[in-house]
């Protein structure tokens, strides 16, 4: 049974009865034209295919490294899990004291070692140029340790990372499917997985029993953690696949402390790179004693969680119509050769032929130029073409992060590793993750900055925000029936100026929303901005909400609010309002609503807040 569930691409979403049935095989689907002169599918299955000498000797070091990195990782996570929450098992609830849980070497160690090494004990920096060179120069050392820590088997080191974030997206996406399954079609009873049968029973156990009242908090702490390690580990593999390059294979097991100590280390890098960040930002590093590096926080996380939850729970779900399907249909065929609706073909194409998603696909890339060929009966142009959408590049100039953005040549997107001259190798669900990342960045133009993304942006721009401001218009009117709802008010020739008796007015901007409900005027502006996940995108987002400027987000609000309150009896008139219903002026009523959780929805001292789609209509009856 595949890990993942089918994708409709109609709108991206799961079968959770998809996600339950998990089988680890020692099938590693491999091949190449060394291997066989021709090409079938039934060939990337096959036990008795040929193996040559190069893909025996990927195959020999999958083989080697995967089974003990799965079983460390597993046990890591789980005593992680055991930090945050008790764990019911389906008959016993055990709940951990988190002082008695040794969780061996972890982050706290690397920045003990780091620390001690640099003397930077009970330091303080207030000077953004400082704190730059001391970021760095504990970076620089912890990159020196993940070279050595893979020095004795880099490729092994390699291949186990892959593994342990392929586990990682099994279990985000049980997680998540569990959360959103109102329909109970998870069965519990049939996740083969212990460990992840354990996390589900435990948070359904918290949610069903309110156990601790912590529910919420649990989970997106929970989450935070499989989110944290896939973002850390992604970079962590870039590096390592720089660090092996041109590295011989060493077909022996990895060595176990060494790796637990690399996954240590490289959530201590990631957590530097979060840490100096915020920094910046706050023109502050504080290091004590005791290693601990910190920097001001403001943000309340129980809030944060339980509207994250709430958000998640109800989350609005978009769909595009034929028209704008077909324009991002036009684009992609022109800059990666094929269509929005082949992507989807080849991720369907690829659950039908293998069974066992958390096997890793090994070949040369002309066999995958042949897959994927064979999966779309397209041209060996449009083959090769997209193909380079998804190879990782090999580089001898490695620019290290100096940021939590995502970054271009990260693994959930660039998946296909060269592992031994022209061999690659990938787990077929980061394969499909990868397909569907895909997908949804072309979606929401958020492809690196290139011609292709400036095209897909402008017809993202103009017709998936119309889209959501249509959503929100039906939204307001289906709860609001006897409101006042005007939208896509246009800056120039749409209202009438009621008040000069001819002409229409002439507004600051276009307004998306204008509603006149129990006699309080509200000016709405519809940002479909996506949810974010990475520590740079969510400072970024609160950032550009918080921010007052001539052409910040408030600014332009502002004004489009005082262009309403300086020509209410014209907006009045247009909204459709009697005139012998006389309507107390009053300064309306501002808002941001976005299409998922945003975290500046926490943020309290903002000219205009940040609402939720999923918040809309209850925010609103609270200001009547």
């Amino acid at each position: 049974m595949n890990r993942f569930s089918k994708v409709v691409m109609k709108n991206v979403y799961y079968n959770q009865n998809m996600v339950m049935k998990i089988f680890k095989g020692d099938m590693y689907i491999m091949v190449c034209f060394q291997c066989t002169d021709n090409f079938q599918p039934s060939f990337l299955v096959s036990e008795s295919a040929q193996t040559c000498k190069k893909c025996k000797k990927v195959k020999d070091l999958i083989k080697y490294s995967t089974n003990l990195s799965s079983y460390i990782y597993s046990i890591n996570l789980q005593n992680k899990f055991n930090m945050i929450s008790p764990s019911f098992n389906g008959n016993e609830l055990i709940y951990f004291n988190p002082k008695f849980i040794d969780e061996g070497y972890t982050e706290k160690e690397v920045f003990l070692e780091i620390i001690d090494c640099l003397n930077l004990q009970n330091t303080y920096y207030n000077n953004v140029k400082i704190i730059t060179n001391v970021c760095n120069q504990m970076m620089g050392l912890i990159i020196d340790r993940i070279n050595d820590l893979i020095s004795d088997n880099p490729k092994g080191y390699l291949i186990s990372l892959l593994n342990i974030l392929e586990y990682n997206l099994h279990l985000t996406f049980i997680t998540i499917s569990w959360l959103s399954d109102k329909e109970n079609n998870i069965i519990i009873e049939e996740i083969t997985d212990n460990f992840a049968r354990v996390v589900i029973n435990s948070l359904k156990f918290q949610r069903d029993y309110n156990f601790l009242g912590r529910f919420e908090q649990i989970y997106k702490e929970w989450e935070g953690v499989l989110s944290f390690d896939k973002l850390a580990f992604q970079y962590g593999i870039e590096i390592v696949t720089y660090l092996s390059d041109k590295k011989q294979i060493n077909n022996s097991q990895i060595d176990p402390i060494n790796f637990k100590k690399l996954i240590a280390t490289i959530r201590a890098m990631y957590e530097l790179l979060f840490t100096c960040e915020s920094a910046y930002e706050h023109k502050e590093l504080i290091i004590d004693k005791k290693g601990n590096i910190s920097t001001k926080k403001t943000n309340n996380y129980s809030e944060i969680a339980k509207k994250y939850v709430d958000c998640m729970i109800n989350r609005k779900v978009s769909s595009f119509d034929i028209k704008t399907i077909n324009k991002l249909n036009m684009v992609c065929k022109k800059y990666i050769g094929i269509s929005l609706e082949e992507i989807s073909k080849i991720i369907g194409g690829l659950q039908n032929h293998y069974v066992n998603s958390d096997d890793f696909l090994i070949g040369s890339v002309d066999y995958f130029q042949k897959l994927i060929k064979h999966l779309l009966q397209c041209s060996d142009k449009d083959a090769e073409k997209f193909l380079s959408i998804l190879m990782s590049a090999r580089t001898n100039n490695f620019i290290f992060a100096t940021s939590t953005s995502l970054r271009e040549n990260r693994p959930l997107r660039k998946c296909l590793i060269t592992i031994e001259d022209d061999i690659v190798a990938c787990p077929i669900s980061i394969l499909e993750f990868s397909l569907i990342g895909l997908y949804l960045d072309i979606t929401y133009a958020t492809l690196p900055k290139s011609p292709f993304q400036k095209e897909l942006f402008t017809i993202v721009d103009k017709y998936v925000h119309k889209k959501f401001e249509s959503d929100v218009i039906l939204h307001l009117k289906n709860n609001f029936i006897d409101a006042f709802i005007k939208g896509d008010i246009e800056k120039d020739n749409m209202v009438p100026d009621i008040e000069a008796g001819r002409g229409f007015l002439q507004l600051p901007g276009q307004i998306d929303i204008i509603m006149l409900y129990r006699n309080k005027m509200f000016v709405i502006e519809c940002k479909d901005i996506g949810l974010k996940y990475t520590p740079k995108s969510i400072l970024n987002e609160v950032y550009r909400f918080r921010k007052i400027g001539n052409k910040s987000f408030q600014n332009k609000l502002s004004n489009k609010v005082e262009s309403v309150y300086n020509n209410w009896d014209s907006i009045v008139a247009f909204l459709g309002v009697s005139s012998e219903n006389k309507i107390q002026k009053h300064m309306p009523i501002s808002l941001f609503v976005t299409d998922t959780f945003s975290v500046a929805a926490i943020e309290k001292d903002l000219p205009s807040p940040v609402v939720p789609f999923q918040k809309l209509i209850e925010w609103i009856n609270q200001q009547v």
